[in-house]
């Protein structure tokens, strides 16, 4: 029986570490490759300005670049790049899934190439890769930064290659230009209700507990002598007229003794 144990034991062991090793992490693998292979224009360019606005709950960033060079897709002399997200609370059947991603949990899934960390246009070319979209604002032409699904596997780069060869050299190219730039995000706004109230919620807490700690010194005794009632009298009134059979029978002994002496 024990043996049988022991093979069982090491069998399950054997199983999961061989599917641990065969799956790691989505998020632990670089995505450039995917994302430049889904890419649509690829250029490089500076910020030139940044702009945002609030709509609803969402938080959404446009930012302009000059175009210095176009690695895929067509030159214009500008691009407009807009990114959005929801700053709202993440609902939780969302929490864990894929569709976080559009809420500003995350910020580094929002930054945005060419920015200084505090959001304004930075002095260092930058690699954008793109995907055309419309505006969240007015619904007008706008391209989107690629970012890869980190809740997706990782990609097959080998097969990518002998797909489209020519993604090595682009890589390299973002790659290379991207290491000399800066990303970053407009400061949010205000936040909303939820957030806020998500916020005092947390610093109310700490007061809210030393006040509870702090009830029952002034609220125990109130607690403790309201209870103590047994048929309709308080424990104070019970144990006032518990002396009287005692002073009774005191006195009937006393008047038998006088009795006897007379």
């Amino acid at each position: 029986m024990r043996f049988v144990q022991v093979v069982v034991t090491f069998t399950l062991a054997s199983a999961f570490s061989v599917t641990a090793a065969a799956s790691p992490p989505a998020n632990s693998c670089d995505r450039t490759m995917e994302e430049v292979d889904r890419a649509t224009t690829i250029v490089l360019a500076k910020a030139k300005s940044v702009s945002s606005t609030r709509k609803d709950s969402n938080w959404i960033v446009r930012v302009t670049y000059a175009v210095d060079q176009a690695l895929v897709g067509k030159k214009t002399a500008e691009i407009v790049v807009e990114d959005t997200c929801d700053f709202s609370a993440v609902p939780q059947e969302q929490q864990g899934y894929p569709g976080v991603a559009r809420h500003c949990t995350d910020l580094a899934q929002h930054q945005l190439p060419g920015l200084t960390t505090d959001g304004k246009p930075g002095p260092s070319t930058a690699a954008l890769v793109l995907v055309e979209g419309k505006s969240d604002v007015d619904g007008t032409p706008v391209q989107r930064v690629v970012h890869g699904n980190k809740w997706s596997p990782c990609a097959d780069e080998p097969a990518l290659l002998k797909k489209r060869p020519a993604l090595k050299d682009l890589v390299a190219k973002v790659t290379a230009a991207n290491t000399s730039t800066t990303f970053g995000l407009v400061p949010p706004p205000p936040s909303p209700a939820p957030s806020v109230s998500a916020s005092s919620a947390a610093t109310a807490a700490p007061s809210a507990s030393s006040v509870t700690t702090a009830a029952p010194s002034s609220s125990a005794p109130p607690a403790a002598s309201a209870p103590a009632k047994a048929g309709g009298c308080s424990s104070a009134g019970a144990s006032t007229v518990a002396v009287w059979p005692a002073l009774a029978v005191l006195a009937g002994i006393v008047a038998r003794r006088r009795r006897r002496a007379s």
